[in-house]
């Protein structure tokens, strides 16, 4: 990875932070701001994986595992949400 698609990618990052930070600071959010919070993580936490990490290159079994588990960690996460 060069350093000009390391820096977009890491921007993009911090977008998505942002993002879910202003959504995360509303008070009450409704179903919607949650979802969106949810799918940005699982986006930064992708991009993270395949590009810092350099899991993209790899590929395999150790990358679906990696995605698995954030996806599961999500989806727990959720899960609590709609039982509170």
């Amino acid at each position: 990875m060069n350093t000009r698609n390391a820096t977009l990618i890491w921007a993009g990052l911090l977008l998505l932070t942002l993002l879910s930070f202003s959504l995360g600071e509303v008070p009450n959010p409704g179903t919607w701001p949650l979802m969106v919070i949810g799918a940005a993580t699982l986006i930064k936490g992708k991009l993270v994986m395949d590009y810092f990490m350099g899991l993209k290159a790899v590929g395999g079994v150790f990358l679906h595992v990696l995605t698995g588990w954030l996806v599961l960690v999500l989806g727990l996460i959720a899960l609590a949400f709609t039982r509170a």
